[in-house]
């Protein structure tokens, strides 16, 4: 009787090792799969971020081209403005070649602005052909 006493106490002592290192071999399981899960949650938070960060910035930068691009029409159609009124302001004597000083200053200037306009970027000089990047 004790016999079969131990037998079941072994037994059931057995059953129950087993029950609990298959519990515990489950539980640890998913406390590294929620480990990894967290990570890659945070992960994504950070790219999330810095997506955010970079359309910001992207707007940013679209918000400046529009303005140089603004200021770059406005060069453009004063430019164009002093050129047709000096233009029309000389038009009888551009048949005889003569321009007074004020307006080969002017068109010295315009023709200035012009050149720096076909040579420039929006944002600052062209390189030449010589020059590094050009």
């Amino acid at each position: 009787m004790i016999a079969r006493l131990i037998a079941v106490a072994s037994l059931a002592l057995m059953l129950g090792s087993a029950a609990g290192y298959w519990k515990g071999h489950a539980d640890g399981s998913l406390q590294a799969q929620a480990a990894t899960d967290e990570q890659a949650v945070t992960d994504l938070n950070a790219l999330i971020e810095q997506h955010r960060t970079l359309v910001t910035e992207s707007n940013k930068a679209s918000q400046r081209v529009k303005g140089l691009l603004a200021d770059r029409q406005s060069q453009d159609r004063k430019t164009t403005k002093t050129l047709k009124e000096l233009l029309d302001e000389t038009a009888a004597m551009r048949s005889e070649c003569r321009f007074d000083d004020r307006v080969m200053r002017e068109l010295d200037a315009a023709r200035e602005r012009a050149a720096r306009a076909v040579t420039g970027g929006l944002d600052g000089a062209v390189p030449g052909a010589g020059e590094p990047g050009g």
